[in-house]
C-alpha cells in the first residue's frame, strides 16, 4: 500500500483574533468613483500562503499549479460609513463586490467556513480572514482580498514522504535485513523515467533509489496496509501473501509500529487467537501450499488513520470486522476502547452472501467520513468439478457475472456510496487476449470468480507459455481527488502464486509455475455533484504495460497493484505498479506510476 506522510501542521492551531473596539474611520473628502474589490478563497494545502505551487519535480507541466478555490464562503465588507455589503464565493473560489472610492477604508471578513476548516498563516497571497484596506488601490494587490484556508487532514508539505511496503519471496532468515516498509520523497530523482506523452497517460518511475528503510522484513515480515500517526509513528499491518512469511509474532492480525526513535514493536493485534496460515516453514517457501486459500480471506486488509489522527481503522479479514482503535496521546493504542463493527451482507446491504463478501479497502472522503470497500467474489459459484481448466481456451471456473464491488460510507453504520463496475472481460485499455492467443497470458484483463485452489494442472515452465494469468478482483484501496472517487483493485492471483514456485492442483498433484501474471486496476469515477458518481465508458488511467510501446513489447494489460494515493490538491495520482517503465533490463521490477488527473477520457 502507498500512503503519504502528512506532518502535522499545528499540534493545536490557535488563531489570534484581533478585536477592535470603537473603530472609527476618517472619511476622505473625495468625489466617489467606482472601485470594486474582490479576491479568492483557496485551499492552502501546504500552508505557505501562496496560490501557485511548483510541482515540477514530478513533471514540467506542473511548475505553476494553482491551489483549488473554495466555494460557498461568505465575504462581508464593512464600509467607512458602517454599511455592510456581502457576497458568496463562486464555484472557483472567487468573489467580487462593487464599491465606490468613498466607501474606503473598509474591513473584509470571511466566514461560513466548512466545519473544522481553519485559516492558514498569512503569506504573499493570503491576508487572513479579517483584513483592513485603506484605499481602493490596495484591492487586488498581493494577498488583499484573498484568504487561505484548509480542511482537516489535508495539510501536506510541497514534497511529502510517500510510504509503501515491499515483499520478498522466501524464508525471512535469508534476507531479514531487506526492506519491508520504505519511505520515498514525492518525485524523488530516479534512475529511469518516462514522461507522460499525453494527459491521462502515466509518468513511469523505476524507483530503486533513493529511499529510506523504515522497517525490515525481519522486523515486521509481510505487511500491506501502512499509515503514519501524527507523531510520526509508522504502522504496518500484517498481510497474508503466499511464499512470504509473517512478522515476529506469527499472528496475521498484528499491526507493527515504528516510533519516531526507530523502535519497532507490535502496536495492536486485532485477534490474539489468530494462527499463522502459512505452511512454508514446514513444506518450504517455494511450496507454502496451505496459504493459497487464505490470501484475501485471513489476516488484515487496509488500515487508515482518521484525519484528526485520533483513531486507527483496520479491516480484520478473518472475522470480517471494521476495528476502530483510539490512539493515546503518546501514540500507543488505547486497547480498552476498541470498537468492532461486523462487515456482513446484512450490515452493508451487499448483493451477495456472506460467503462471497470480502471487505478490504478503506479511505476518507473530502468531508473526513470513512469509506469501506467490499467485493462480492462469486467464489460460491466455483465447483471443484470445473477444475482444472484449459487456461488457454477456457472456460474459466465459476460465474464471473456474479462479481461486484461496492463502496460504503461508514458513520456508525454502513450506507452505499456507489457500486463500482467490474466488467468480466476486456477491462484493459487494450485487449488482454491479443497478446495471449498462443500462450497462457490469454484473458489477463478478464476478472474471474475467486478460487480456493489453483485452477490449472501441469508444469508451466517456458516463457511466454509459462506466464499464467487468472485475475481475481479485490477492492483494496480508496482515495479521493476532490469529490471524484478513485479505487484500486488488487489481483488476488499475484499474491496466491509465486515465480518459479510450486502449486498443488485440485487433485493434490504438485507442479511448477514459471511466472504468474498479476492484473490489478485503477478506476476513477467523476462526482455528479449530487452524491453519486459517473464511471467512464473507457479506461481513464492508461495502466497497461503496452500502452506506449505497442503489443510487441509485452503482454501486460494491467500493471497497477491496487494502492492509489491522491495527495490533496495535486494534479496527479500515484500508485504502486510492477514493470513501471519499459526499457530493457527493468522487467520484473516494482515502482511507482504518476498519472495525470486531467485525462480526456469520455464519461458516459
Amino acid at each position: 500500500m502507498l500512503r503519504t506522510w502528512r506532518r502535522a501542521l499545528f499540534a493545536s492551531l490557535a488563531i489570534l483574533a484581533l478585536t477592535v473596539s470603537g473603530l472609527a474611520f476618517s472619511a476622505p473628502n473625495l468625489a466617489a468613483a467606482p472601485a470594486n474589490c474582490g479576491g479568492l478563497v483557496f485551499q492552502d494545502y501546504d500552508a505557505d500562503g501562496e496560490i501557485i505551487e511548483d510541482y515540477s519535480f514530478v513533471h514540467a507541466d506542473y511548475a505553476a499549479t494553482a491551489d483549488d478555490g473554495v466555494s460557498g464562503i461568505t465575504v462581508e465588507i464593512t464600509t467607512v460609513s458602517g454599511s455592510v455589503l456581502s457576497a458568496t464565493t463562486a464555484a472557483d473560489g472567487t468573489w467580487d463586490i462593487a464599491l465606490d472610492t468613498a466607501d474606503f477604508p473598509i474591513r473584509i471578513d470571511f466566514s461560513g467556513l466548512p466545519t473544522d476548516w481553519e485559516s492558514t498563516p498569512k503569506g504573499p497571497d493570503n491576508e487572513g480572514l479579517t483584513q483592513f484596506v485603506s484605499s481602493a488601490a490596495e484591492c487586488g494587490i498581493g494577498g488583499v482580498g484573498n484568504a487561505g484556508i484548509i480542511a482537516p487532514g489535508t495539510f501536506c508539505e510541497n514534497r511529502p514522504e510517500l510510504v509503501t511496503s515491499c515483499f520478498l519471496f522466501g524464508d525471512v532468515s535469508n534476507h531479514a535485513g531487506e526492506p519491508a516498509i520504505i519511505s520515498i520523497t514525492d518525485g524523488a530523482e530516479d534512475n529511469e523515467r518516462n514522461d507522460p506523452p499525453a494527459p491521462g497517460d502515466p509518468a513511469r518511475y523505476w524507483q530503486d533509489d533513493p529511499y529510506t528503510v523504515v522497517a525490515t522484513l525481519g522486523d515486521v515480515g509481510s505487511v500491506y496496509g501502512v499509515t503514519v500517526l501524527p507523531d510520526g509513528t509508522y504502522l504496518g499491518g500484517a498481510f497474508v501473501k503466499r511464499h512470504t512469511p509473517l512478522g515476529p509474532t506469527g499472528n496475521p492480525t498484528t499491526i507493527y509500529g515504528v516510533d519516531p526513535s526507530g523502535a519497532i514493536a507490535p502496536w495492536f493485534t486485532t485477534d490474539p487467537t489468530a494462527v499463522d496460515p502459512h505452511s512454508g516453514a514446514a513444506d518450504g517457501w517455494r511450496n507454502d501450499h496451505e496459504a493459497f486459500d487464505d490470501v484475501g480471506r485471513a489476516g488484515l486488509g487496509d488500515i487508515e488513520v482518521s484525519p484528526d489522527g485520533q483513531t486507527v481503522y483496520i479491516v480484520d479479514l478473518t472475522n470480517k470486522e471494521l476495528v476502530a482503535v483510539p490512539v493515546n496521546p503518546d501514540g500507543t493504542a488505547n486497547t480498552g476502547a476498541v470498537v468492532r463493527t461486523p462487515i456482513t451482507a446484512a450490515a452493508t446491504g451487499a448483493p451477495c452472501s456472506d460467503q462471497d463478501l470480502r471487505p478490504f479497502g478503506l479511505g476518507f472522503d473530502t468531508a473526513g467520513e470513512l469509506v469501506v470497500g467490499v467485493t462480492c467474489t462469486a467464489e460460491s459459484t466455483v465447483s471443484a468439478s470445473e477444475l482444472p481448466i484449459d487456461i488457454v481456451n477456457g472456460p474459466a471456473a465459476g460465474d464471473a457475472s456474479q462479481l461486484s464491488a461496492h463502496v460504503y460510507s461508514f458513520n456508525g453504520s454502513f450506507s452505499l456510496l456507489t457500486d463500482v463496475p467490474l466488467p468480466a472481460t476486456d477491462r484493459g485499455s487494450q485487449n488482454g487476449n491479443t497478446a495471449g492467443t498462443t500462450n497462457e497470458f490469454r484473458g489477463q484483463s478478464d476478472w474471474r470468480a475467486w478460487l480456493t485452489t489453483p485452477p490449472i494442472s501441469g508444469d508451466f515452465l517456458d516463457y511466454p507459455e509459462g506466464g499464467v494469468a487468472y485475475a481475481q478482483p479485490l477492492l483494496s484501496d480508496i482515495t479521493f481527488d476532490g469529490d471524484d472517487l478513485v479505487v484500486g483493485f488488487m489481483d488476488l492471483w499475484g499474491h496466491q502464486m509465486g515465480s518459479n514456485a510450486f502449486y498443488t492442483d485440485v487433485n493434490g498433484d504438485v507442479f511448477q509455475l514459471d511466472q504468474p501474471v498479476s492484473s490489478g486496476d485503477t478506476v476513477r469515477a467523476q462526482s455528479d455533484g449530487a452524491g453519486g458518481f459517473t464511471f467512464p465508458s473507457a479506461e481513464f488511467y492508461s495502466d497497461g504495460f503496452r500502452d506506449t510501446l505497442g503489443p510487441s513489447s509485452g503482454g501486460h494489460a494491467e500493471t497497477t497493484l491496487g494502492s492509489p494515493v491522491q495527495i490533496p490538491g495535486r494534479p496527479y495520482l500515484i500508485t504502486n505498479s510492477f514493470d513501471p517503465i519499459e526499457p530493457a533490463g527493468t522487467w520484473q521490477s516494482g515502482g511507482l506510476e504518476y498519472f495525470a488527473n486531467d485525462s480526456s477520457a469520455t464519461f458516459a
